[in-house]
């Protein structure tokens, strides 16, 4: 039977959650020959993606990424409405101005290239 990333991120987190860090080393050599031997080497960035987003979830923690022309945005807060924000900060050379903000599947962009996104679009 084969396994979708998410189910691998979610096996993950249950097969390392409260496990010592020895522990935790043996576990993730064991899940990295599991992964070759099933030929799915390449679902290893999801799978830790998925891993991570169950951690937060479980911590009750949500992730959020600021991503801007420079990298130093410091806009979120670290709390919002009692829940913590496990923020990322993000240099995205693509963005010549502006900034956008991801909090959970919320997303917030308010950057050059959107406006001239909209400005194209109000045009046609």
């Amino acid at each position: 039977m084969k396994l979708n990333s998410k189910q691998y991120g979610l096996a993950l987190y249950k097969l390392t959650h409260r496990k010592s860090e020895h522990e935790m080393k043996s576990i993730l050599h064991a899940f990295a020959r599991f992964l070759f031997s099933n030929g799915d080497t390449s679902k290893v960035k999801d799978v830790v993606r998925f891993y991570d987003e169950t951690k937060l979830k479980a911590e009750g923690r949500i992730r959020s990424r600021v991503r801007s022309a420079y990298g130093d945005e410091n806009v979120l807060p670290r709390h919002m409405h009692g829940t913590e924000l496990y923020v990322e900060q993000e240099k995205d050379p693509n963005l010549v101005a502006g900034i956008t903000v991801d909090v959970g599947d919320l997303r917030i962009e308010n950057s050059i290239d959107k406006r001239l996104r909209d400005l194209k679009t109000a045009l046609s």
